[in-house]
């Protein structure tokens, strides 16, 4: 009699807790969240996933917890104030940190931690699946990449970037004259494979919709691989004059050379991307322009300054009430600077 409820609960189980579980994947899908399915439409999976390459150049992803902060650390609280562009007057770290050289460790690592955590790896996903489904947007993939790294390598010197994600080399760096070799390289791939679309299809904007950085068209991005190609020139013009000197012709002499005019058209997108200075600047009351930004700035009246982020930022510095740590005067600016032209057109009167 004993084994026979035996048998019995072992058959209650197997019926009933099985049916439990026979759509439990189903059952617990984030109905809130992307689908495969969704990422396979119009080329979703691309595109967003190169909308996170391009918020990660200065780091203003939001990986769900903020955006601001992480871009203060690895620009302001690091490069920043260690080159004596900005200070913090507030007193972070006991009041002794990177603006007097008593370098933060954490401060210091955040460029290589988030570029390597968010950046680095959707890069890696886009170049295994993009090369072959849709070149045009493997080609901006390789321009983003060199884009994102010419900074961090510039931070750090060695980098792990043509052996990342290689198994059982992932570890290993490439010195910063292979690095840029390698900038080289992928800018040579991108513009290529963009300059056959663009001949082949010269009206087509499947981008447009994911792009933050630039107006959408295929030829905006080859002009800006050459406009990147030329400045990458311009960093080893002292260390390898000769690969300088060849790299700057080949942008200057491509088919789409650089990005000649400024129209307000090469901006970034503030409403889908707000300007973190803004944001440190008068939000959170840190860090300050140095003085000398500040004269630099009053003596600017190109186009450059109207409607851009900096333009934007400056306007808001020197509009704002309080006392200017760096000269002592109430209304924020230095002694004998020009104010700002009220008439709302962005330039400085």
């Amino acid at each position: 009699m004993k084994r026979f409820y035996i048998y019995l609960f072992a058959a209650f189980c197997t019926v009933f807790l099985g049916a439990c579980t026979g759509n439990f994947r189903d059952m617990n899908d984030d109905l809130t969240g992307i689908s495969d399915e969704d990422l396979e439409a119009d080329d979703n999976g691309f595109g967003y996933r190169l909308q996170i390459v391009q918020q990660g150049i200065y780091f203003n992803y939001d990986f769900g917890k903020g955006k601001n902060w992480p871009f203060q650390m690895t620009q302001n609280l690091n490069a920043d104030m260690f080159s004596g562009y900005m200070h913090d007057p507030k007193p972070l770290q006991g009041g002794s940190h990177n603006s007097d050289y008593n370098l933060q460790d954490s401060w210091n690592s955040a460029m290589w931690q988030f570029t390597y955590s968010y950046v680095m790896p959707q890069i890696y996903r886009l170049e295994q699946t993009a090369r072959e489904k849709m070149p045009p947007f493997y080609a901006i993939t390789k321009i983003l990449k060199v884009l994102a790294m010419h900074r961090v390598t510039d931070y750090y010197g060695p980098v792990i970037y043509s052996h990342f994600a290689d198994r059982g080399s992932e570890y290993v760096p490439d010195s910063q004259q292979q690095a840029y070799n390698c900038f080289f390289d992928d800018l040579d791939e991108a513009a290529d494979i963009l300059a056959a679309w663009v001949e082949e299809q010269p009206e087509a904007g499947e981008f447009s919709r994911f792009d933050l950085l630039l107006d959408g068209s295929y030829t905006a991005w080859l002009r800006f691989a050459n406009s990147l190609r030329m400045r990458l020139a311009v960093r080893i013009a002292v260390a390898a004059p000769e690969k300088a000197r060849a790299e700057f012709r080949k942008a200057a002499q491509a088919a789409k050379p650089v990005l000649a005019a400024w129209a307000g058209k090469y901006l970034l997108k503030q409403s889908r991307m707000p300007c973190p200075h803004l944001f440190q600047s008068v939000g959170r009351d840190q860090p300050e322009l140095e003085r000398g930004g500040h004269e630099r700035f009053d003596g600017i009246r190109t186009d450059r300054v109207r409607g851009s982020a900096a333009g934007e930022v400056f306007q808001a510095l020197r509009q704002r009430p309080g006392h200017c740590r760096r000269c002592g005067r109430r209304d924020g600016r230095p002694e004998g600077a020009i104010p700002w032209n009220p008439s709302g057109d962005g330039v400085l009167a």
